[in-house]
């Protein structure tokens, strides 16, 4: 069995969060404390210590893991990007006599961002230390959508997110989008089997015209899908937030 420490560090971009040093005690068998650090508002960077794990590579993973819950936790309360997370360094020493160590590192790039939120203990403590958190099972594909290369891209997730959360069923996506978004633009519906005087949401009708003929110019659509995809991102917010 080994015990040792993985150092890990993800990209901060758009608007950001900095915050001093923060230790906590997730669940994982195997990890005795992580802790975070976002000191400039460029990246966070993050120590897992581990005891009891049968390998580095095992510890290794367990760490990725950790390190990931946590920036998949704070992604989504403090909805700001962050980039995949990488392994900077890794040191391990056997239980038994003798030490096997890995050490690698890697320098990060500075970045200028437009907004820089300080988080004191209390809002990390509401996001990193709970056992769970409803709709955390979708957190992680609400930051890779955000994270992605094109507002289309984005926007193409963060409507499977809905899909997935409603039974790909359009009706019940667009009945959740109705509350969560009161006077929301709609039209007519378009769908083959749509039923008479049915209306469509906007993100569902830019969804299809993405997905099916209907005879609309792609800069139109695209257009159309810049304009409102940081507003679809706001109702994806909030059916993972309510969802168990």
């Amino acid at each position: 069995m080994y015990r040792g420490t993985v150092n890990l560090e993800a990209a901060l971009t758009d608007n950001s969060i900095a915050f001093a040093s923060f230790t906590f005690k997730p669940p994982n068998l195997g990890v005795e404390s992580v802790e975070l650090a976002a000191p400039g508002g460029e990246k966070i960077i993050g120590t897992v210590n581990l005891v009891g794990v049968p390998s580095p590579d095992v510890g290794c993973e367990t760490a990725r893991a950790v390190f990931d819950r946590a920036l998949n936790r704070l992604s989504f309360f403090r909805k700001v990007v962050i980039r995949t997370a990488r392994i900077i360094s890794r040191d391990f020493q056997a239980d038994a006599p003798g030490m096997v160590a890995f050490t690698a590192a890697i320098e990060g790039t500075a970045r200028v961002l437009p907004l820089v939120v300080a988080l004191g203990p209390k809002e990390l403590s509401e996001a990193l230390e709970p056992g769970s958190h409803h709709g955390e099972a979708h957190f992680e594909a609400l930051r890779s959508a955000r994270s992605s290369l094109s507002r289309v891209e984005e926007f193409v997730y963060l409507y499977g997110i809905l899909m997935r959360l409603f039974g790909d069923d359009f009706e019940a996506v667009d009945a959740f989008i109705r509350k969560a978004e009161p006077g929301v633009e709609q039209t007519p519906s378009k769908r083959p089997r749509a039923k008479p005087g049915e209306m469509e949401t906007v993100y569902t009708r830019l969804r299809h015209e993405l997905a099916h003929t209907r005879n609309v110019p792609t800069d139109e659509t695209r257009d159309g899908i810049e304009t409102k995809v940081a507003d679809l991102r706001e109702v994806v917010w909030q059916a993972i937030n309510q969802s168990p």
